[in-house]
């Protein structure tokens, strides 16, 4: 198990502990907690990658196992937002759809040999979904009912609907160029 694998896998932890203190803890305050957690998250991320780089440690668990863990962390918490009725259904089922139709895409492509990489609106697209799970549980922890806060929070999960939609158009196009059309 390489250092970027661990990093990778304590994301999937930090993951679980945020789902378990957004339904646990109040609005308020302590939302603090699973907001500085989701930073934790953030910053793995990005190190993995960087490691996994500068060691010349790059995998193919941890190519997989760091998708699979940012679909997790994502989904999670837009589906918990559902029920805190702070982003509207549709947003969270283009965030959740897209995650689980891309991911097969991925695996089907892989299955071929082909790889199947992440390009710019991918990582993009995961960069406003972060950003929207931060701005929607700094609302809930600081500004719940403050009408400006409530906008940016808004805009920006608008902002992440809009380019999740844009990365799953461009993954679709990418999917078409390398696997073709399946024979039946």
């Amino acid at each position: 198990m390489t250092n970027a694998n661990i990093l990778t896998l304590s994301r999937l932890v930090l993951s679980l502990a945020i789902f378990v203190l957004l339904q646990a803890l109040p609005a308020g305050p302590w939302l603090f907690v699973p907001f500085a957690v989701l930073l934790a998250a953030g910053v793995t991320d990005v190190f993995d990658g960087l490691v996994a780089r500068r060691t010349n440690s790059i995998t193919e668990f941890g190519r997989v196992a760091d998708a699979f863990v940012d679909r997790i962390l994502i989904c999670g918490c837009y589906l918990i937002f559902i029920d805190w009725h702070l982003v509207p259904l549709w947003v969270a089922l283009v965030v959740v759809v897209r995650e689980f139709v891309v991911g097969g895409m991925r695996n089907l492509a892989d299955t071929r040999g082909l790889r199947f990489q992440a390009t710019i609106f991918g990582k993009t697209k995961f960069a406003t979904q972060f950003v929207a799970c931060a701005a929607v549980i700094l609302y809930r922890a600081r500004f719940e009912g403050v009408s400006w806060a409530r906008l940016t929070m808004d805009v920006l999960v608008y902002l992440s609907a809009v380019n999740t939609i844009l990365s799953a158009v461009a993954y679709f196009a990418n999917y078409r160029r390398l696997v073709g059309s399946e024979q039946t």
